[in-house]
Parts: C-alpha cells; structure tokens; sequence
C-alpha cells in the first residue's frame, strides 16, 4: 500500500490531514450527531467553537488510526518498544493466573484497534467481538488487518456460546461496551443524561466468573500511545441478574466519562450513543411576561403528561435582546437560517445580552418552546443549533406556521395547517388536582368554613385596555352586599398588572370587611397557588375582562364564571362574545351585578361547561416525543 512506502510519521500526518479533509466533506447529519451529542453533555462548558473544535480533532484522530491500522503488517516487537506504554500489567497477569478467562473492556476511544494488535505482539492474542460492516469489501479488508498478528474476529451475531467457551477455556474477549444497545439496554446516566448499555460483557462475567477488564488507549501524539489498563470491575452474583449486571455497569460507566472528560476528542461521539434514552429536555425560551411564561409551562406540563414512558426535564431561559434593532436583525437572520447555522451563533451572540446568550449556549433541549412572537426568531435560530423539535403558542409573529413542528394559537388567530392546533382558551395549569391542593392549603392557612364562597379577580390595564375605577367599585360593592345577603366569604386577589389605584381601591373597599377572608396584593405579597386555590374554594367566579389568561383560567375550574368590563373592540372582544353565546361565560354589567352573582351563587341546576384542550394538546404532543 502507498501509505506503507512513506515514512510513519509523514503517512501519520497525511492521516491528520485527510481528516480534517472528512471533517469539511463529512454529511452535515453525521457532524451534527456529534456536536448534538457533545452540546447535550458539555454544553455549559463548552462553547460552540470549542464544540467543532473537539469534532475536528476527532476526526484528526480517526485519520491517523485508519492510517495505523493499515501500517499494521509492518508493526513487529520493534514498534511496541517505541510506540506503546502499557501501565498495569500486573492487573492482566493477575486475572490470568485465576484461570476464569478475561474480558478486556473498552469503547470507540483513542484507536482502539491498536488494542488488538498489542495483546497480539505481547504473545497474548485475543478474540475480539466485532459488527459486520454494511460494505463488504472495507469488512473484509479491515478484519483481515485485526487478524494477521493473530487475533481473531468474532461476529456480535453468533457471539453468545463462542465467548462463553472462550472464557472458560480461560481465554480472553474483547469487547467494546459504549454502543447504544437501545431500548431493551440498561440505562445509566452518562453526563447526566440516561444512556442505553448491553448488558453483555456482565453477563458472561456472572455466568464464567472471569475477569472484567477495563482498558483505555489514549493518544499521545506522532504515533505514540499509553495502554491504561484499570482495577478489574467486581461482578458477585446475588441472585438478582438484573441487579449484578447493573452495578457493573455502572462502575464502567463511571471510567468511561472519566476517560471521555480527560480526552474529549479521543471518543467517537459521532454514534447515537442517546437514541434510546427515555431523557427529553424541554427548553422554554420567556420573553419576561408572566402570562407567556404560564402558557409555556402548561405546554410543558401537558407533554410530559402525554407519554409516561419518558423522563421529562424543563429549563427556563429568559430572552434579553440589547436593543429594538438588535430584535430587528434576529428576525431577518431567522428567516434565512438553515441546518448549515449549526455551530454558529453569532447571530444570537450579537443580539442578545450577554447574560441571556450565556444562558442560552449552556442549554440543550430536545423541544424547544416559545410563546409570543418576540421569542420566535431565538426558537427557530437555537433549535437549528440543537436538532430540537420547534413549539410555539400563540402566533409566531412575521415567521408563519409551516417552519415550526408544532403551533398551539388561540382559535381566532384563524392559522391552518396540519402543524396546528387551535384552541378555546388560553393554556393553564388549571386542573381538578392544582385546584384540589392548592384549595386544600388556602383552606388550613385562612381558617375557611364551609360558607358559600365568591372568587374576585381583578387584572390590570394593557396597551389597549384601561380598567375603570368607577367601574371596579361598583363591582366591588356588588360582591360585599351579595356576601351579606347569601352569608358568603369572600376571596380576592390582584394581579401583578394592576394599576396603583384599583390595588388601593380593593384595599380599602375589602381590606376591612368581615367577608373577605382573603385578599391577595400581587405586587406586595403574592401567595403561591392563591389563583388556583381561590378557583378550587369558590362557587361563583368574578373577572375582569382584559385577560384572556385569566378567563381561561377561570373556565378550566368548571366553576360559574362571570366577566366584568369587556373590551368594546377588536380580537379580544370577539373571543368573550364567543365564550359568552357558547354559555362557557356570563358578561354582567356593573349596574345589575349583584343580581348576576346572586343568582350565579343560588342557581346550583345550571350545568357548568368547561372546555378541555390539554387531551388535544396531549394527543398532539406525542408526535414531538
């Protein structure tokens, strides 16, 4: 071979070269296997340029392996001698001399081939489990290198009695141990991510008593390697196989991310090493509005209700841009970005704070979530960035429907397409189980009775609504003469939009009153669970109508919900004239409130609506899991 007529360390450097020549050619899948993978486990380490970096020095690696491998009919004792160090030794002759066989035990790290042709050199030959190669011709040629020393290939498929014999003929088996064995494996967490191993190794270690290996090889560069061979790994059969497998893994485990820490270019992160986990990262991207935030956390809550087999985790990162037109130039970016963005980011690094872009590169998420359009553009660039599936609630503002994998907007939005799901309502952690314990703490912390109880929410002015005061008082005043009349308590809450004046209003109209057993000031001491705890107690509910949030939430209790000072305009009218004729909501007017709660409290006939989109939205989620 050409390669084998050079020098070595010119045809090593060759190897180096064809490399990074693979790095630029390699399919954009591939590389993006890895740097996905290297994200999820280092991401808040490590940056994106430092991630390519530990991938092209990985496939530096993998060209001079393929170049040593070829150099292989020329290795003799000679290269041993110059090239390799062993250290532990006295670890293999130990295990021998027990006579139960040996399982070396190591992965797809530093040029792992080169294992095979040491045991071979030392008089120590091994036979090593191998997967056949889809190409014939590379299979033939490659397992005819790994044998020529005399080491032999067994092929995984019919591994199982061949190895056992082996073992306890007192022989020795290699065997890589990091690939994914997939769903039916043993999951372990490896950089706190849940990883499928075979059971393999540990299996044939329970049924021969032999010894487990561990062996690493790192690379030490022009040509020169140090063989690492660890303490052996304990296997005691208990009786609980599963049990005995599992803690032998788990110590493999331990010495494989140890090793990968040490040498992050020397693993092949190239393989799925994390397609079978049952792990899904929930990214919520928040643009500082409560009322998006709630919807984002909703969504998160009902896809991970959806699927009982995974293992959900979310993380929150706040959306900071530095300026309108830094806003501006992110929405351009976003809709030019493509799959060749990965790795980039520079597009984030400019527009956004420092602090939200730091938080934002430390992440990794399988689903990535916004709600509102001023996140979008961060969703659609930084999802690209992680091969995550795109959510977005509410409309997605300049970007259209068709570039996220899934859209939850409000019915009147009038979006289509089969990546959207329209809703009623607005979504909310609103259900019998948050109403029943957050009611049940509301009810021990206030000393409630079993008094018939009046819900009073009171929202706060937008950009294009303005609560009235005169309004709120007369509202006010209806809720405390029916409490006298009916014998009912009242319980009351603000939120952290209301205006000064109708917080001082409610304070001094409630504040003071006998039947106010609770009265909630949002912006000086907010109760946690006081929404859904006054939705669980109350018979009747009392709510201003600039929030579609707070509706929503109101409707989801399946209590009677009735809606004060409606916009006269726009959107947000139509959708409470829309609740209203569906008989979800009951629009009362100032001037005749009193007789609407009162008969609202008395009237226990009248059959409560309640809408549910979780299932739908629950149904829909399955398809990103």
């Amino acid at each position: 071979m050409l390669m084998r007529m050079l020098p070595y360390g010119a045809a090593l450097f060759i190897g180096a070269r064809a490399g990074d020549l693979a790095y630029l050619l390699a399919p954009h899948k591939r590389n993006s296997i890895a740097y996905v993978n290297i994200k999820a486990a280092l991401g808040a380490e490590k940056s994106p340029k430092e991630i390519k970096k530990i991938i092209r020095g990985l496939y530096r690696n993998l060209g001079e392996g393929f170049i040593e491998l070829m150099w292989f009919p020329k290795f003799g004792k000679d290269y041993f001698d110059r090239y390799l160090e062993v250290q532990g030794v006295e670890r293999f002759t130990e295990a021998e001399n027990k006579g139960k066989g040996v399982i070396f035990l190591t992965a797809h790290y530093g040029n792992w081939e080169i294992l095979n042709l040491t045991a071979a050199l030392t008089g120590h030959p091994i036979k090593a489990i191998a997967r056949q190669q889809k190409m014939k011709r590379l299979d033939n040629l490659l397992n005819s290198y790994r044998q020529m020393k005399g080491c032999e290939v067994i092929f995984k498929n019919d591994a199982k009695r061949e190895v056992l014999q082996i073992l306890r003929d007192n022989g020795r088996v290699g065997i890589l141990g990091d690939q994914s064995a997939g769903a039916r494996g043993i999951f372990l967490e490896l950089f706190g991510r849940r990883a499928s191993y075979a059971a393999g190794a540990f299996a044939f270690a329970l049924k021969t008593e032999c010894a487990v290996l561990p062996i690493f090889i790192i690379n030490k560069g022009w040509g020169r390697h140090k063989i690492e061979i660890n303490p052996p790994i304990e296997v005691k059969d208990t009786g609980d196989k599963t049990a005995d497998i599992t803690k032998g893994l788990e110590e493999y485990n331990k010495i494989l991310e140890k090793y990968i820490k040490q040498h992050l270019d020397h693993w092949l992160w190239l393989h799925r090493k994390w397609k079978g986990t049952p792990s899904r990262d929930i990214l919520i991207l928040s643009d500082g509005k409560a009322g998006h935030l709630n919807q984002s956390l909703a969504f998160s809550q009902a896809l991970s209700e959806s699927d009982d087999s995974k293992i959900f985790r979310k993380k929150v990162v706040q959306v900071k841009y530095k300026n309108t037109a830094a806003r501006i130039f992110l929405n351009v970016c976003a809709l030019f970005s493509s799959k060749r963005c990965q790795g980039c980011m520079v597009c984030l690094k400019l527009c956004l704070t420092p602090d939200s872009y730091k938080a934002l590169v430390s992440s990794c998420g399988d689903i990535v979530v916004s709600c509102g359009s001023s996140t979008s553009a961060v969703n659609l660039i930084y999802s690209r960035d992680v091969n995550a599936k795109r959510v977005a609630l509410m409309k997605p503002g300049i970007f259209g429907t068709r570039r996220f994998d899934l859209v939850v907007a409000p019915k009147h939005d009038g979006l289509r397409g089969k990546n959207v799901l329209s809703t009623r309502l607005s979504l909310n952690f609103v259900n019998q189980k948050t109403l029943q314990e957050n009611a049940s703490r509301l009810e021990k912390s206030f000393s409630l009775d079993g008094r018939p109880k009046i819900g009073l929410l009171l929202g706060g002015d937008s950009d294009t609504y303005k609560m009235d005061k005169n309004c709120v008082k007369n509202i006010l005043n209806a809720v405390a003469e029916v409490s006298e009349d009916l014998d009912a308590d009242i319980l009351a809450s603000t939120s952290r939009r209301t205006s000064k004046d109708i917080e001082e209003l409610a304070k001094s109209m409630l504040a003071k009153n006998k039947r106010c057993k609770m009265l909630v000031v949002a912006n000086e001491k907010n109760i946690e669970g006081a929404v859904p705890g006054i939705l669980g107690l109350s018979d009747a509910v009392v709510v201003s109508g600039e929030s579609i949030s707070m509706i929503s939430e109101a409707i989801s209790s399946g209590k009677r919900v009735l809606v004060f000072q409606k916009p006269e305009k726009g959107k947000h009218k139509e959708i409470i004239e829309g609740l209203k004729d569906d008989g979800f909501i009951k629009i009362i007017d100032e001037n005749t409130a009193k007789q609407d709660i009162k008969e609202a409290l008395k009237d226990k006939s009248v059959s409560l609506k309640t809408i549910d989109d979780v299932e739908r939205i629950k149904e829909k989620a399955k398809q990103l899991v």
